[in-house]
């Protein structure tokens, strides 16, 4: 293996790592704006899951597995996921509404 990759999957795996923490941290809390952080741990999980997907990329695992193609379809959520999280941290008591759930079609549809 180069230098070049392993440093790559070097930086991959931190991130990947800090991603996991970090969304468990806010998950657990109980502080302020409960919802806003559970979304923000639902970005961090999904961003650290693609950076996991890379790594086993560059280790050859997974080429053809379904669960990169999986990881492609869920890109569609983050634009949902943020729309969402900003919208909780502007509004005081934020819930998601049936109405809301029309901002997933195009992940849906995509799937």
């Amino acid at each position: 293996m180069e230098l070049s990759n392993s440093i790559i999957i070097l930086l991959l795996a931190i991130g990947a790592i800090q991603g996991i923490v970090y969304g468990l941290i806010l998950y657990k809390s109980s502080t302020f704006n409960k919802t806003a952080n559970r979304i923000l741990a639902v970005i961090l999980f999904l961003l650290s899951y693609r950076l996991i997907v890379q790594i086993m990329r560059l280790f050859g695992i997974g080429y053809y597995d379904s669960w990169y193609y999986v990881m492609i379809d869920l890109s569609w959520i983050h634009g949902a996921l943020l729309y969402f999280y900003t919208k909780a941290q502007s509004e005081r008591n934020f819930r998601i509404k049936k109405k809301d759930w029309i901002h997933f079609l195009p992940c849906l549809l995509y799937t």
